[in-house]
């Protein structure tokens, strides 16, 4: 199957795709639940991007798990995720390759108010696809900007937001500068992450 590509103010024609019903109801349940067993470990970090920037934007805590650094596994979970994901079927089925570089899970939790960090991309220098999945239903948009990875972030903008539903991927290209939203109705957002360099994206 191709990815479907849409036009980013900065960066043209881009993948940009929302993909449902990859996995099974079950799978999907198997997921939410292994990330809620209280013998899965969590890391703290204080802040969601390091920047020294004067911006509007905000920031916030949150606990996270890598799996994979820079191609290096990091995780004795590593094995389980990719597995429960079928990301090695995913990447097949939607030409992405086997090149996977990053994958880490994240768990923002609730605030009692909307805040949104700055904008950030996952790795620099090189091109990269970055899979996003929802592993809870919650609130919590993902948002994306009008700025890719060589742009300026002055005056930038929103352009365009995904809400989080459980069982979805969104696939966009890794320039796009984006950021995740705290939950603020539910208490807890989970989302994996993974970032893979792609040979052919036409």
């Amino acid at each position: 199957m191709r990815l479907s590509k849409i036009k980013h103010p900065s960066g043209g024609d881009v993948i940009f795709d929302r993909i449902r019903g990859f996995l099974s109801p079950e799978k999907e349940d198997n997921i939410e639940e292994y990330f809620l067993d209280s013998k899965f470990p969590w890391f703290y970090h204080p802040k969601t991007v390091q920047s020294s920037e004067d911006t509007v934007f905000d920031d916030f805590g949150f606990h996270t798990h890598n799996f994979l650094l820079e191609g290096e596994c990091q995780s004795p979970f590593m094995k389980d995720i990719l597995t429960l994901v079928d990301l090695g079927k995913f990447m097949k089925e939607y030409g992405l390759g086997d090149q996977l570089y990053n994958a880490h899970v994240n768990l923002f939790l609730q605030r009692d108010r909307d805040v949104i960090p700055h904008p950030h991309i996952d790795f620099r220098n090189w091109k990269h696809i970055v899979i996003l999945y929802y592993v809870n239903d919650c609130d919590g948009d993902t948002i994306f900007y009008n700025k890719c990875e060589n742009d300026s972030l002055m005056d930038v903008e929103e352009w365009k937001r995904e809400s989080p539903k459980k069982g979805d991927f969104v696939v966009f290209d890794g320039s796009i500068y984006h950021s995740p939203c705290c939950p603020v109705e539910n208490r807890s957002r989970f989302t994996l992450n993974f970032d893979c360099k792609v040979l052919d994206t036409k």
